[in-house]
């Protein structure tokens, strides 16, 4: 059983958690944002112990390198194959050596995994990452995320690696920004944070001047600025070059916001959608659906009742619409859509006045099904609003429904801890946007981008033009008015300095953007194998990995650029002059619950909240703040405003026969029918007998501790092994074998050869693993086993 430990409490035998903190040091300059994370961990335990740490990063983050300093030495991990990376891993913690290994879950989340952190040692692991910066019209937002709040549904996550949350955790963080150029003019804001500001002549420096930061909601910073925001890069990539050009197309406004210099964007756009609407908006239908799951309670939901308001206020009676209210069950305010007619605008604002989060769970699917059912929504012109903190399992399925729906679906995150996944990957897929609201922004200005989005005219083609052509060119989304175009292009040769894109409008015309290319200057990566490749050619390269589909390619492309992605990991293995004797004791550690998840009321893995929960209040500078913005940092912005396992009981009387298990063709109840070749000669050809005998037998050893003097024959026919196989193992242990070391080693070999056909827990794989090393390698018996293994095999064919 996992122990749930935290800085302030204790385990029944008084270990304490090992995450100490985390610091946070990020650069701002031009397209570039690069951030440093470095997550402190020590061990105050009496016997070794493994982490397992699973944290949110930006999805657009890409990690540039993984830095572990473990008594005074600074060691570097690589990126290799994940199964290669598993393997080794596995093999350093039985060897007792310590292992440090990143595994990517989905986009935006990653495991830590440290394993044999020794008693009282410290270990900081530093990850550098960076990502492109995008602008919605004259703002651009820093989004770093902290905490992981509880999720809808069922993960298919490893139980080691599932996100718990504890309301007892409070680990803090240290936060340093420092921002370089023309934006360090900009004005500069945190809805979520009080920041301390000092400024130079070209950078300002930004921290958060509470000392001890609560990890309990995202970080989110504004810079908002009237400077060009288009331009791009060109730099060498090995042999090739590649290039990045950023675009920021604005579309051409009525002559009514003409000379409102005073105005903001904002306010310019929502006079538009609100007063003069075109003729062929006419008849457009656009549905609302609104999350109100329990961990929406709070300022969500109070935000949300008060865009709703203005969203209904603003509908032209030309328009039609309808009201999707959800939780574990969903329910729409009319039966289907209907015009915005004033005495159906007055019953949607009556019942928007009693919203509340009061609706259970995130049940997204089924709300989103019934739309993309309604009659009246398979017209074109058709949209789809959603709202929602995006906290769900699942969510493949739902993007994968999404993909055969011909509406765009514009979403707005919600929340102190969104699911910034799901709900950026929702809206690009489907030709939507995405805005991401934290419980002290104004909600109504995110919902008023969406309807100018929904407004404009469409986009027939969208193509940039290069001096040559390119390589490869990323693919284009959904172009908006003022929201950024990233565009990363590879070349055979060096490209001239400029680069267009074109916008063929539905109304005819065509609107151009023009960006000039600069050379990309920087020293790169040292650690990174030849061929040598500079910080831009690693960022196209994970974009590359992002839009492609072979997993060949991906491999290569990440192994060569040195690239997390689904199919690689990042490793590093520290071998020990004193090996830990014993495997270590998973240590998990749980997230910090998120501000509007307290504020929910809802049921948090660990214990009820105890009474001096910290919100994390505003504080004067700290001594450490001051340390980096020196005496003169008083100039403050306060912040405004398949099943995890297979139960024994899943198997039914026949030994062989899975329940729910769909196998291969050509099996029939014969337990011992096949067809093709067993894994024991090298097929790929997957065999359900040896399957169902090695899960039954993980279950009936996952049942007691694991006994190396209880490994007998006998033990094994428990299991139903075959009684040829059993008399086979006899006969080798009749010759002086030791029986546990036979039937130990025809274990692992057996369980080797399954691979992940069988549900084998880490706990048990370790001590099988540990076992069979500590025994001493024997290539006699191991060659006997091995024949046994074929000779099942074979009994199996010739049945």
């Amino acid at each position: 059983m996992t122990d749930y430990i935290s800085p302030q409490l204790a385990t029944p035998a008084g270990e304490l958690i090992p995450l100490k903190e985390v610091d946070i040091e990020a650069k701002i300059e031009g397209l570039m944002t690069d951030v440093t994370l470095t997550q402190h961990y020590k061990n105050k335990e009496h016997r070794n112990i493994e982490v397992v740490y699973t944290f949110q990063l930006p999805i657009d983050a890409v990690l540039l390198s993984l830095e572990v300093i473990i008594d005074g030495r600074v060691l570097t991990a690589s990126i290799i194959e994940k199964k290669q990376a598993q393997t080794r891993y596995e093999d350093a913690i039985t060897d007792g050596d310590t292992a440090i290994m990143l595994e990517q879950l989905e986009e935006g989340m990653y495991t830590m995994n440290i394993g044999n952190l020794m008693p009282d040692g410290d270990i900081s692991i530093a990850l550098n990452y960076a990502f492109i910066q995008r602008w919605q019209g004259n703002s651009l937002r820093l989004f770093i995320p902290t905490t992981i709040a509880q999720r809808y549904g069922h993960s298919s996550f490893s139980p080691h690696q599932v996100p718990e949350s504890n309301i007892y955790a409070k680990y803090s963080y240290q936060f340093y920004l420092k921002i370089i150029g023309a934006l360090s003019k900009a004005n500069i804001a945190s809805p979520t944070h009080a920041l301390g500001i000092v400024r130079d002549d070209d950078s300002a420096e930004v921290i958060i001047k509470e000392e001890n930061t609560l990890m309990d909601r995202d970080f989110i910073l504004t810079l908002e600025s009237e400077e060009q925001h288009h331009c791009g890069v060109i730099g060498q990539d090995g042999d090739n070059y590649c290039a990045l050009a950023s675009f920021h197309p604005r579309f051409e406004m009525t002559s009514a916001d003409a000379g409102k210099e005073k105005q903001t964007v904002i306010q310019r756009m929502y006079q538009r959608f609100s007063q003069n609407k075109k003729p062929d908006e006419q008849g457009r239908n656009i549905t609302i659906v609104v999350d109100c799951s329990g961990s929406m309670a709070g300022v969500s939901i109070q935000q949300t009742r008060i865009a709703l308001s203005k969203i209904v206020k603003s509908l032209s009676h030309h328009e039609f619409f309808n009201i999707i209210l959800f939780g574990t069950d969903h329910h729409p305010l009319f039966n289907t859509t209907v015009q915005a007619k004033p005495r159906n605008k007055t019953f949607a604002l009556h019942e928007i006045e009693k919203l509340e989060a009061n609706m259970g769970g995130t049940n997204i699917g089924p709300a989103l099904k019934y739309v993309y059912q309604e009659e009246n929504l398979q017209q074109s012109g058709s949209d789809i609003l959603l709202i929602t903190d995006g906290r769900i399992y699942g969510q493949d399925a739902i993007f994968a429904q999404a993909k055969n729906i011909h509406h765009r679906i514009f979403t707005v995150g919600v929340g102190s801890a969104v699911s910034e996944n799901f709900v950026r990957t929702l809206a690009s897929m489907t030709g939507g946007a995405c805005e991401l609201v934290s419980p002290n922004e104004n909600m109504a200005q995110s919902i008023i981008r969406h309807f100018s989005r929904m407004r404009q005219p469409g986009t027939d083609k969208v193509e940039i033009k290069w001096s040559q052509d390119p390589l490869y060119q990323q693919n284009i989304g959904a172009v908006y008015h003022g929201d950024t175009v990233n565009v990363f292009a590879e070349f055979a040769k060096e490209p001239a300095n400029e680069a267009q894109l074109r916008l063929h409008m539905s109304d005819g015309k065509t609107l151009t953007q023009q960006v000039d290319l600069c050379s990309y200057h920087d020293t790169g990566d040292q650690q990174v194998s030849a061929p040598y490749y500079s910080q831009l050619s690693r960022l196209a390269a994970a974009q590359r990995i992002r839009s492609c589909d072979n997993k060949e390619e991906i491999i290569d492309i990440a192994c060569r650029y040195q690239l997390m992605s689904p199919y690689t990991n990042c490793l590093m293995v520290d071998k020990r002059e004193n090996p830990a004797e014993d495997l270590p004791v998973l240590r998990k550690v749980p997230q910090v619950a998120s501000a509007d998840y307290l504020a929910s009321g809802a049921m948090i893995v660990g214990a009820a909240p105890p009474a001096d929960v910290d919100m994390a209040a505003s504080a004067p500078l700290s001594a450490k703040a001051r340390s980096y913005l020196g005496e003169s940092g008083d100039d403050l912005l306060g912040s405004s405003g398949i099943p995890d396992a297979l139960a024994p009981e899943s198997f039914d009387s026949d030994p062989f026969a899975i329940s729910g298990c769909a196998l291969p063709g050509g099996f029939d109840s014969d337990p011992f029918a096949t067809a093709g070749r067993g894994l024991a000669e090298g097929s790929s050809a997957f065999n359900p007998s040896i399957f169902a005998f090695a899960q039954t037998l993980v279950n009936y050893m996952k049942s007691e501790p694991f006994n190396y003097d209880e490994l007998t024959v006998i033990f094994l026919s428990l299991s139903s092994l075959h009684p040829t196989i059993a008399q086979q193992l006899t006969n080798i242990s009749h010759d002086g074998t030791d029986e546990n070391k036979m039937c130990l080693f025809f274990i692992y070999h057996l369980f080797e050869s399954c691979g992940e056909k069988i549900n084998l827990n880490r706990q048990l794989h370790r001590e099988i693993t540990k076992a069979y090393k500590d025994v001493g390698l024997d290539d006699q018996l191991k060659d006997k086993i091995s024949h046994v293994i074929n000779e099942y095999m074979s009994l199996q064919r010739a049945a």
